[in-house]
């Protein structure tokens, strides 16, 4: 991407950020959970009548050792039916996501200014779920003709190309920037995610959604893959003359197929400028 095209707080850095910092909330009480178990046992089931060879000692252990195993297993099953997917947005996501190392997406930017509303930008993204490496395609068509705008994180420095100016800049990548499985596993230990089943597009899913001040993250995980289908990401006031941004990121793909023209991973996260670009490599003044 052009210089003049950065994304709110810091691009997609921050926006995981936020995303990581949702957790899920702690399910209820085991003898809550019991108590209900046991009065719907009580009203629903018929008598049962059971003769046994076992003395009453022996058969008290019994009882009492498969009572125990019982409480276990129900207990466990309940916890999972009242709270939803809990785990399933947590150890299980992140678990599904150490199977990958690539994942493909669509991203689309859209930006309210006090002069005009619902500016989008649409990018196709690759980002190494390993290793803090990103690479972001937009193309721009206008009757001048189409322009390709990149912006590529090798996780020490940010390369943003501009197809038309034939202008290259490079920088030093944003402090902090992390790998999206490191994210995710930051993710799982952090508090204040609702989250709720639901459908999309036909398949089921956990819905999440976390606020925290003016910044606004939904993310549909789903239920078979237990990998997000969908996430969304909203910010109020991000910056002076802009009102609202919101990040859609859809149509995701695991381990992928490299673009064409791209050998391996290590040259589709290339910083290197495309051969005959001006460049602008502000890594030097910086050291």
């Amino acid at each position: 991407m052009s210089e003049n095209h950065e994304y709110p707080h810091g691009s997609l850095v921050e926006a995981i950020d936020a995303f990581r910092r949702m957790s899920v909330p702690a399910g209820p009480p085991d003898a809550a959970v019991l108590a209900r178990l046991d009065a719907e046992v009580r009203a629903t089931a018929p008598p049962v009548s059971l003769r046994s060879p076992l003395k009453p000692r022996v058969l008290l252990r019994f009882v009492v050792s498969s009572t125990a195993a019982a409480v276990i297993l129900v207990g466990g099953l309940a916890l999972w039916l009242l709270n939803g997917a809990a785990p399933l947005a947590l150890a299980d996501v992140v678990k599904a996501a150490q199977k990958h190392k690539l994942v493909r997406y669509r991203e689309q930017q859209l930006t309210d200014t006090i002069a005009q509303t619902r500016a989008r930008l649409d990018s196709l993204v690759y980002a190494d779920f390993t290793a803090p490496r990103l690479y972001s395609e937009s193309r721009i068509n206008d009757p001048e003709g189409e322009t390709i705008l990149l912006s590529v994180h090798d996780g020490r420095r940010h390369l943003t190309t501009n197809s038309r100016q034939k202008s290259a800049r490079l920088d030093a990548a944003p402090q902090g920037y992390k790998s999206v499985l490191c994210c995710l596993e930051d993710f799982e230990k952090q508090e204040g995610v609702t989250h709720e089943k639901s459908d999309l597009a036909g398949r089921a899913v956990v819905k999440c959604r976390h606020v925290e001040g003016s910044n606004t993250i939904t993310v549909w995980i789903d239920v078979k893959t237990k990998l997000p289908l969908r996430m969304e990401q909203e910010f109020i006031d991000p910056k002076p003359g802009v009102t609202r941004t919101t990040l859609v990121w859809t149509e995701f793909a695991w381990d992928p197929e490299l673009p064409q023209g791209f050998a391996n991973l290590n040259e589709l996260f290339s910083t290197r400028p495309p051969g005959g670009y001006a460049l602008d490599d502000q890594t030097k003044s910086r050291k």
